[in-house]
């Protein structure tokens, strides 16, 4: 576990909560949302590639087949909320052009938090590391109750909640397979009907 790191996320949690409702206030729900990924990214991105070498992360981004029980585990929420996103796109009118965006934040953010969270954060994962990490992980899931007007499926609650659950979920599969590789698939995949789900609730006209 790198200490160091989880009290610089711990620290810059209600700075950036802050800048959530700043920007979502100032710009409105959906670029502010947008705009505060794109720091968020830069935090994390920055954080992670100055603590891994180019080998740890060449290591880490390896594919590995998990065993099937987590497997399953990890496809049935991407399953559902494949439902739900696709529920809520069929009456928005959010244009379907702009899934392509959506599908390359997905990428980038599910790739992103798996390299820190469970990478950077846990160069070596010991018990006291992963607990701490997966806290962390959710508790950050707070700053986007900020956003000002940001409708979601759940709320803030729902939102932290589910954190925690994936969360569970992409640690075993980090803690299970060595490496981020099957935990960056699930996540990019369950992020992806995910901010479709969001883009879509906060679209300009959606009902």
């Amino acid at each position: 576990m790198d200490w160091r790191l989880a009290l610089v996320m711990l620290g810059a949690l209600p700075v950036f909560a802050g800048l959530v409702h700043w920007l979502t206030r100032w710009a409105g729900p959906l670029p502010g949302v947008v705009a505060a990924l794109v720091l968020y990214w830069a935090l994390i991105g920055a954080l992670a590639w100055r603590a891994l070498s180019g080998a740890d992360r060449a290591a880490l981004l390896a594919h590995a087949r998990p065993p099937r029980l987590l497997a399953a585990l990890a496809f049935v929420p991407v399953v559902a909320m494949a439902w739900l996103a696709l529920g809520v796109l069929g009456d928005s009118g959010f244009p379907a052009i702009l899934l392509v965006p959506v599908a390359v934040m997905a990428l980038v953010n599910g790739t992103a938090e798996e390299m820190f969270w469970r990478g950077a954060l846990l160069p070596a994962p010991d018990r006291e590391g992963m607990v701490v990490a997966w806290a962390l992980f959710a508790l950050w899931h707070v700053s986007w109750g900020f956003a000002r007007g940001l409708a979601s499926p759940a709320g803030t609650a729902g939102l932290v909640i589910g954190a925690a659950a994936m969360g569970a979920v992409w640690m075993a599969l980090r803690l299970r397979t060595g490496v981020l590789g099957p935990g960056i698939a699930a996540h990019v995949a369950f992020n992806l009907f995910a901010f479709a789900d969001i883009a879509a609730r906060n679209w300009p006209g959606a009902t």
